[in-house]
């Protein structure tokens, strides 16, 4: 197939009108922003033959994309969340269940979070964190599990949904908390998590799988999860 381009382009304002980015933008191999922080932008390098976390900012004279800094890593990087000026986390996809801890100032890994008391599943081929949603109201971190066989990679393969509790305070994970007879949490896109002001946290879980394919695992409905201010499912 024919590969895939990428354009960007640096703005002052917000624009307005439709926008030329073909004749007007530089063009990437790759362009994935995970996020934004403090005028500078982390997220994948534009490299496609290498796998980083990369700090960018935009050159003032040029308004060109730079590569400020980066973190070499094994999977492409997915969720980050940024606890302070000198502390974030981030998780990285289809590599285990590893989240971990760095500055972005240095653009250094200071350690990795400890995830082994959490949920395990040996007879599956991959299981991983496929997002974080941060909590301020509790300062908890949720990391959403997904886990698959290789024999049906585009299916969730478990028959609940769990999820990794993380103090954000202590940067420790505290429990693992599941909820029975849901499948397939915060993917497709919809990775927005809603957190009211008491602090109960609200997410979707797709289900299995109704658009995609047929398939001959059990069907499960989308479902709208909460997480109590206990940081344990309704």
């Amino acid at each position: 197939s024919d590969p895939v381009t990428y354009f960007a382009s640096y703005f002052d304002e917000m624009p307005s009108g439709d926008i030329d980015l073909v004749s007007t933008a530089t063009s990437y191999p790759i362009m994935r922003i995970n996020a934004v922080k403090d005028g500078f932008m982390y997220g994948r390098t534009t490299n496609t033959s290498e796998i980083a976390l990369v700090k960018y900012g935009i050159d003032n004279e040029t308004e060109d994309l730079v590569a400020i800094d980066e973190i070499p890593l094994d999977a492409n990087a997915g969720d980050i969340i940024f606890l302070n000026d000198e502390t974030a986390v981030f998780n990285t996809l289809e590599d285990g269940k590893k989240v971990f801890v760095f500055n972005p100032q240095t653009m250094i890994i200071t350690r990795e979070i400890d995830l082994s008391g959490g949920i395990t599943f040996p007879d599956n081929d991959n299981t991983s964190i496929t997002a974080l949603v941060h909590n301020e109201v509790l300062n908890k971190i949720y990391a959403i599990v997904y886990t698959n066989l290789v024999t049906t990679p585009q299916f969730y393969d478990a028959s609940s949904v769990y999820i990794e509790v993380i103090d954000a305070n202590s940067l420790t994970w505290e429990k693992t908390i599941e909820h029975p007879s849901v499948e397939y949490p915060i993917f497709r896109g919809e990775t927005n998590a809603v957190i009211d002001e008491s602090g109960n946290t609200y997410f979707l879980a797709q289900g299995q799988y109704g658009l995609d394919l047929v398939t001959t695992l059990t069907p499960a409905r989308p479902h709208v999860l909460k997480v109590g201010t206990d940081s344990e499912f309704d």
